[in-house]
């Protein structure tokens, strides 16, 4: 089968303007556990995963004092604006900062409450967290990650 290209890799098409800004969403707890529970029913299991301190924009968008980055407070969650740029390659240069400040306290809290939540949610043993896209260079303007 052919599969024709649209767009290029790493990004999709922004709504038009008289088009609503939903794309994504989320799962709600109830939704979560009716989940969990058909894949227990079919003999499956779920293992969550958090990706921290990368892929971290909606949170930012809602909690932007979690960020190291000035400005973190104008952030709204992607609906197909650009926040990485692929025109030379991987690894992609980072046009918005998408990353926890590992060097604030709140983030830590933030994960605990977050971590607990996921935990009562999966009865499976692991969580999986995980982040190997993290773009350093917001990381290596931040003021509070200097040593």
């Amino acid at each position: 089968m052919e599969c024709k290209k649209v767009g290029e890799f790493g990004n999709f098409f922004p709504p038009a303007a008289d088009e609503p800004r939903n794309y994504g969403g989320f799962y709600t707890q109830d939704d979560i556990r009716e989940l969990v529970q058909y894949a227990k029913d079919r003999f499956v299991d779920i293992m969550p995963e958090i990706d921290v301190p990368g892929h971290s924009l909606a949170a930012i968008a809602s909690y932007p004092e979690l960020s190291c980055t000035p400005g973190a407070e104008n952030y709204r969650v992607r609906s197909g604006e650009r926040i990485m740029d692929w025109s030379r390659g991987a690894p992609p240069i980072a046009l918005v900062d998408n990353t926890l400040c590992p060097a604030n306290e709140k983030v830590y809290s933030f994960l605990d409450t977050v971590i607990t939540q996921v935990a009562q949610l999966f009865p499976f043993e692991y969580i999986h967290m995980g982040e190997m896209k993290h773009r350093l260079i917001f990381g290596k303007r931040a003021t509070v990650l200097k040593l």
